[in-house]
């Protein structure tokens, strides 16, 4: 089944005909039964057409939720983690609870410690130990027993 943006561009494509076939003076129910949509959504559309809303003719632009934290918030936490988990923690490295708390001091935005990931891996923010340390960067056991896994899948075939 097609998902995102793709299926995004399909439906929109699909009012973009409706429009041309309302141009050329076809009935409602005709363009319903010809594009197979309800007669319904078909009557929006000419409504939207007949009043010159595009908006409406045009719909989502983007597929999914909105992001609950704008580039600059990302950057800010970014900042932050890069200057290690010193302030007030008892080691330089970042736990996602500490991190989730980082989060919600800077922007106000609450996030359970397991969805932080959501966050991070954008950041690409993965590693732990000595390697860490040296570069300011995270880990988790889960995420790394995922790609441990994956790794010694892909040696072993």
């Amino acid at each position: 089944m097609e998902r995102g943006k793709a299926r995004l561009e399909r439906l929109r494509r699909r009012r973009k005909e409706a429009v041309e076939l309302f141009e050329q003076g076809e009935r409602r129910a005709t363009i319903a039964h010809s594009l197979r949509v309800s007669r319904q959504s078909a009557s929006e559309w000419w409504l939207a057409w007949h009043i010159h809303d595009t908006k409406k003719l045009e719909r989502a632009i983007e597929a999914g939720r909105k992001p609950r934290l704008t580039q600059e918030q990302l950057e800010l936490v970014e900042t932050e983690l890069l200057q290690g988990a010193v302030q007030g923690y008892e080691t330089d490295l970042w736990s996602l609870p500490q991190i989730a708390e980082l989060i919600q001091k800077l922007t106000v935005v609450g996030y359970y410690p397991g969805h932080v990931w959501k966050i991070l891996c954008p950041m690409e923010w993965s590693l732990q130990g000595r390697l860490a340390t040296v570069l300011g960067i995270l880990f988790s056991r889960t995420f790394a027993r995922r790609i441990f896994s994956r790794i010694h899948r892909s040696r072993m075939a």
